[in-house]
């Protein structure tokens, strides 16, 4: 038997492509260097896909990273889905990958879960020092479905948070285990089922992202499995994103920080003051003059003397200086 192999970014292009080989060949999906997900059997046709992402399948077990090939046989009527996914996914991996610098990155998020679970509506909570918030969401819905679950102190949404897992939810009418918030969102906002999956980003950042749709049973166990996938994925853009972030904020601080060194340096020779002398003197300017300490060191640091700290009103002899004589 020959197996014709086909590098690609659009396996499902690919799979449907007249130049794809006619024998019984697999279908490996492989993330960089390593083989993903279990590996379909395929007739008639080839992809060899590089997504940067856990692939599932329909029918098969959870996907985990193999060492070796695995093959199984795939039912026609499963193979639009898998190529649908296969299509979805690597629009996934990109699009995380493009929006990793992207402080915006909890819309991009919701909209992509969405796109691959379709729902109708899709929101991302947040838990910060007990408290829950809603920092992303596709529209009012989703919003308003959130903050009924945070008044009641339960739901599906911050089960999954509690649980550390995903919960799924076919028919909230008849669901016994949120009766207060599943009467609010079948008859407030129209929802009927829902999915929840946790986003464990780091100690300062742990969430959910939620979706909603106006069907019931719209979401099946083959859904779970790729929103359980998209929050891993979405958990590693947002970490990038809180990384570069905290970057950011150290460099920026760091500058700040220098800025006012020298800026004491200039005030102790100025002035004839010792460290602790520029630091009272500069902090009381700030004060006077309701100007960031920050600020007043970049004016001293550019000009090599502090203009006027405290503002025409105040003639204090504290703040009485010059510029320097070059004398």
């Amino acid at each position: 038997m020959t197996h014709s192999w086909v590098e690609t970014t659009n396996p499902a292009r690919e799979l449907r492509s007249p130049n794809a080989c006619n024998s019984e060949v697999a279908l490996k999906v492989r993330a960089g260097p390593r083989l993903v997900g279990p590996t379909l059997t395929l007739r008639g046709w080839a992809a060899r896909a590089k997504v940067g992402l856990l692939i599932p399948f329909a029918g098969t077990a959870e996907p985990v990273l193999c060492t070796r090939f695995e093959e199984r046989e795939v039912v026609p009527k499963e193979l639009d889905r898998t190529w649908q996914l296969l299509d979805d996914f690597a629009e996934v991996a990109g699009l995380l990958r493009s929006h990793t610098a992207d402080p915006d990155i909890a819309d991009t998020v919701c909209e992509i879960a969405l796109k691959i679970v379709r729902g109708d509506h899709a929101s991302i909570t947040s838990i910060r020092s007990g408290q829950f918030t809603t920092v992303a969401a596709t529209s009012g819905v989703p919003e308003h479905a959130d903050k009924i679950q945070y008044k009641v102190g339960t739901g599906p949404c911050l089960d999954a948070i509690r649980a550390d897992d995903t919960i799924r939810v076919d028919d909230l009418a008849t669901d016994p285990r949120w009766p207060e918030f599943a009467s609010a969102a079948c008859s407030e906002l129209g929802m009927h089922s829902m999915l929840a999956q946790v986003l464990p980003v780091d100690d300062q950042f742990l969430g959910a992202v939620n979706i909603y749709s106006a069907k019931t049973h719209a979401f099946d166990a083959q859904d779970e499995k790729i929103i359980a996938i998209l929050g891993s994925a979405a958990v590693t853009a947002m970490r990038a994103v809180r990384h570069q972030e905290k970057s950011d904020h150290m460099e920026r601080a760091l500058h700040t920080s220098r800025r006012i060194g020298v800026a004491l340096g200039i005030l102790m020779v100025t002035r004839g003051v010792d460290l602790d002398g520029a630091w009272e003197f500069l902090s009381k300017a700030s004060q006077r003059s309701n100007t960031k300490v920050s600020e007043l060191a970049d004016q001293i640091v550019r000009q090599g003397f502090l203009d006027n700290p405290a503002g025409p009103a105040d003639s204090s002899s504290e703040f009485d200086h010059r510029k320097p004589s070059t004398d």
